[in-house]
Protein backbone atom coordinates (compact mmCIF):
# COMPACT_ATOMS: atom_id res chain seq x y z
CA UNK A 1 0.00 0.00 0.00
CA UNK A 2 2.49 2.43 0.75
CA UNK A 3 4.74 1.56 -2.28
CA UNK A 4 1.01 2.24 -4.09
CA UNK A 5 1.01 5.74 -2.11
CA UNK A 6 4.44 6.57 -3.21
CA UNK A 7 4.14 5.86 -7.03
CA UNK A 8 0.79 7.95 -6.82
CA UNK A 9 2.73 11.07 -5.73
CA UNK A 10 5.33 10.88 -7.98
CA UNK A 11 3.28 10.49 -10.81
CA UNK A 12 0.81 13.09 -9.60
CA UNK A 13 3.76 15.42 -8.84
CA UNK A 14 5.46 14.88 -12.42
CA UNK A 15 1.75 16.25 -13.71
CA UNK A 16 1.43 18.84 -11.34
CA UNK A 17 5.44 20.10 -12.32
CA UNK A 18 4.62 20.00 -16.04
CA UNK A 19 1.76 22.14 -15.78
CA UNK A 20 2.85 24.53 -13.02
CA UNK A 21 5.91 24.84 -15.30
CA UNK A 22 3.55 25.38 -18.45
CA UNK A 23 5.59 23.83 -20.65
CA UNK A 24 8.67 25.99 -20.60
CA UNK A 25 12.31 24.89 -19.56
CA UNK A 26 11.66 25.52 -15.92
CA UNK A 27 12.87 22.97 -13.73
CA UNK A 28 10.74 21.60 -11.28
CA UNK A 29 11.34 22.17 -7.98
CA UNK A 30 9.12 20.18 -5.31
CA UNK A 31 9.37 21.13 -1.23
CA UNK A 32 8.11 18.33 0.75
CA UNK A 33 7.00 18.79 4.42
CA UNK A 34 6.56 15.82 6.77
CA UNK A 35 4.81 16.22 10.13
CA UNK A 36 7.91 14.75 12.27
CA UNK A 37 10.59 12.66 10.72
CA UNK A 38 11.28 10.48 14.13
CA UNK A 39 7.37 8.99 13.21
CA UNK A 40 8.48 5.99 11.60
CA UNK A 41 6.16 4.97 8.74
CA UNK A 42 6.63 8.56 7.57
CA UNK A 43 10.41 8.03 7.83
CA UNK A 44 10.13 4.86 5.51
CA UNK A 45 7.37 7.15 3.26
CA UNK A 46 10.28 9.70 3.00
CA UNK A 47 13.37 7.14 2.21
CA UNK A 48 11.09 5.74 -0.43
CA UNK A 49 9.51 8.97 -2.05
CA UNK A 50 13.03 10.49 -1.62
CA UNK A 51 14.56 7.43 -4.00
CA UNK A 52 11.49 8.12 -6.32
CA UNK A 53 11.40 11.15 -6.87
CA UNK A 54 15.69 11.26 -7.40
CA UNK A 55 15.20 8.27 -10.01
CA UNK A 56 12.38 10.53 -11.48
CA UNK A 57 14.96 13.07 -11.80
CA UNK A 58 13.26 15.92 -9.54
CA UNK A 59 15.04 18.45 -7.46
CA UNK A 60 13.24 18.41 -4.29
CA UNK A 61 13.86 19.66 -0.59
CA UNK A 62 12.67 18.06 2.01
CA UNK A 63 11.42 19.74 5.51
CA UNK A 64 10.86 18.03 9.08
CA UNK A 65 8.14 20.26 10.48
CA UNK A 66 8.78 18.33 14.48
CA UNK A 67 5.25 18.01 15.20
CA UNK A 68 5.12 21.40 15.16
CA UNK A 69 2.66 23.57 13.04
CA UNK A 70 4.51 27.07 13.13
CA UNK A 71 7.47 25.24 12.11
CA UNK A 72 5.94 24.01 9.41
CA UNK A 73 4.12 27.12 7.90
CA UNK A 74 7.49 28.76 8.40
CA UNK A 75 9.13 26.08 6.24
CA UNK A 76 6.73 25.98 3.42
CA UNK A 77 6.59 29.44 3.67
CA UNK A 78 10.57 29.97 2.78
CA UNK A 79 10.06 27.10 0.27
CA UNK A 80 7.85 29.30 -2.01
CA UNK A 81 10.08 32.14 -1.27
CA UNK A 82 13.08 29.85 -2.63
CA UNK A 83 10.93 29.02 -5.57
CA UNK A 84 8.86 25.83 -5.06
CA UNK A 85 6.90 24.98 -7.76
CA UNK A 86 4.96 21.95 -6.12
CA UNK A 87 4.36 21.45 -2.30
CA UNK A 88 3.69 17.91 -0.98
CA UNK A 89 2.04 17.82 2.45
CA UNK A 90 2.13 15.83 5.53
CA UNK A 91 0.49 18.32 7.77
CA UNK A 92 0.90 19.09 11.61
CA UNK A 93 -2.11 19.79 12.40
CA UNK A 94 -4.98 17.84 11.85
CA UNK A 95 -7.37 19.34 14.48
CA UNK A 96 -8.19 22.71 12.71
CA UNK A 97 -8.77 23.54 9.55
CA UNK A 98 -7.05 27.23 9.52
CA UNK A 99 -2.86 25.26 9.38
CA UNK A 100 -4.39 23.61 6.15
CA UNK A 101 -6.23 26.71 4.69
CA UNK A 102 -3.31 28.98 5.28
CA UNK A 103 -1.01 27.17 3.21
CA UNK A 104 -3.32 26.47 0.32
CA UNK A 105 -4.06 30.32 0.52
CA UNK A 106 0.29 30.63 -0.01
CA UNK A 107 0.23 28.31 -2.70
CA UNK A 108 -2.60 29.72 -4.25
CA UNK A 109 -1.38 33.18 -4.20
CA UNK A 110 1.80 31.77 -6.39
CA UNK A 111 0.08 29.41 -8.61
CA UNK A 112 1.53 26.21 -6.46
CA UNK A 113 0.07 23.20 -6.59
CA UNK A 114 -0.82 21.82 -3.08
CA UNK A 115 -0.94 17.67 -2.66
CA UNK A 116 -1.48 16.92 0.93
CA UNK A 117 -1.01 13.42 2.31
CA UNK A 118 -1.19 11.01 4.87
CA UNK A 119 -3.30 13.13 7.23
CA UNK A 120 -6.39 14.56 5.97
CA UNK A 121 -7.37 17.79 5.60
CA UNK A 122 -10.64 19.28 5.02
CA UNK A 123 -12.69 19.24 2.05
CA UNK A 124 -13.68 22.79 2.14
CA UNK A 125 -9.85 23.31 2.05
CA UNK A 126 -9.13 21.42 -0.72
CA UNK A 127 -12.01 22.93 -2.84
CA UNK A 128 -11.05 26.52 -2.06
CA UNK A 129 -8.23 25.40 -4.85
CA UNK A 130 -8.05 23.75 -7.67
CA UNK A 131 -4.40 23.01 -7.88
CA UNK A 132 -5.14 20.90 -4.01
CA UNK A 133 -5.53 17.43 -3.94
CA UNK A 134 -5.48 14.86 -0.90
CA UNK A 135 -4.59 11.40 -1.18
Amino acid sequence: MKKLLITFVVGLVAVLALASCGGNDKKANVAVSYYNYADNYISTVRVELDKQLKDAGVEFTDYDAANNQGTQTDQINTAIAKGATVLIVNIVDTTSADSAQGIVDAAKAKDIPVIFFNREVSNAVIDSYEKAAFI
